[in-house]
C-alpha cells in the first residue's frame, strides 16, 4: 500500500507510510466510521493536491472529509478544494470542515444535492469573492440558494454583474418587456445587487419570469432578455 500511495500521489516513500499509519490509526480509533482506510487515504491525496503538502491541515481532517463524502455523496476532490477555500478564507482546519459539513447539511435540509453545491463552491468560490469577500458562511448561503433556484454561484455573479451594468440592464429590462408581453421590473434585483446580496438579486430577477417553469418553457432569447 505504501508504495502505491508514494505513487499515486507524488509523495516520498516516507510520507506515504505516515499517511498510511495515520489512516489505519484513524478508521481503528472511530467507533461509528463510514469509512475504509482506503477512503481515508484517498482524502489524505486529495488534500496533498488540494494544498501541495501535508502541513496545513491536521490528520484528522482525512477522517472527516472522508466521512463527509460518504454520507452526503460529495466528491472528495471537491471536499478538499472546498476545505483549502475556506481555510485560505481565514478559517482554521477544524473551522473549514465545519463550514463544509454546514454546507452538506443546508443542503440536504433545502431539497438539493450537498455535492453539487461543494462543486459549485469549488469552481466559483473566487467568482463570488467580488460580492461575498472573505464570508465563508454567505457563500455557502449563496451556493445553496443557487441551487435552489436551478443555478450556479457563477450565473449568479453574471446575473448581478448584468443588472449593475445599468444601461444594458435597463434595454435587456425593456426587450424582457417585448418578448413576454408584459411588464417586466428589475428595480428590485437592481437594489439588491448592488448591496451585494447576489442570492436575493437572483431571485427577484427570475421571479419575473414568473414561475421556474415558465422560466424552463422560455426560448433562449427570452431566457437572456430576462437573466
Amino acid at each position: 500500500q505504501t508504495e502505491d500511495i508514494s505513487k499515486n500521489m507524488g509523495v516520498s516513500a516516507n510520507q506515504a507510510e505516515r499517511m498510511a499509519q495515520s489512516a489505519r490509526g484513524l478508521q481503528a480509533s472511530s467507533a461509528n466510521t463510514l469509512s475504509s482506510t482506503d477512503e481515508i487515504v484517498a482524502a489524505q491525496g486529495a488534500l496533498v493536491d488540494a494544498f501541495g503538502n501535508t502541513s496545513q491541515y491536521s490528520k484528522e481532517t482525512a477522517l472527516n472529509m472522508a466521512e463527509l463524502s460518504s454520507a452526503f455523496g460529495i466528491a472528495i476532490g471537491d471536499a478538499a478544494q472546498v476545505q483549502a477555500i475556506f481555510q485560505s478564507m481565514g478559517e482554521s482546519s477544524e473551522e473549514a470542515f465545519q463550514t463544509q459539513a454546514l454546507a452538506a447539511n443546508l443542503a440536504d435540509a433545502a431539497g438539493v444535492a450537498p455535492g453539487k453545491v461543494m462543486k459549485d463552491i469549488a469552481v466559483n468560490s473566487k467568482k463570488a469573492a467580488k460580492y461575498l469577500g472573505g464570508a465563508t458562511k454567505e457563500l455557502v448561503k449563496a451556493a445553496v440558494e443557487a441551487a435552489k433556484l436551478g443555478i450556479s454561484l457563477g450565473d449568479m455573479v453574471d446575473m448581478a454583474d448584468s443588472l449593475l451594468d445599468i444601461e444594458s440592464s435597463v434595454t435587456a429590462e425593456f426587450e424582457a418587456s417585448v418578448l413576454l408581453g408584459r411588464h417586466i421590473n428589475m428595480d428590485k434585483a437592481r437594489t439588491l445587487a448592488l448591496d451585494g446580496k447576489i442570492e436575493e438579486a437572483a431571485k427577484a430577477a427570475l421571479e419575473q419570469a414568473g414561475s421556474h417553469q415558465e422560466l424552463l418553457d422560455m426560448t433562449y432569447i427570452q431566457r437572456k432578455a430576462i437573466a
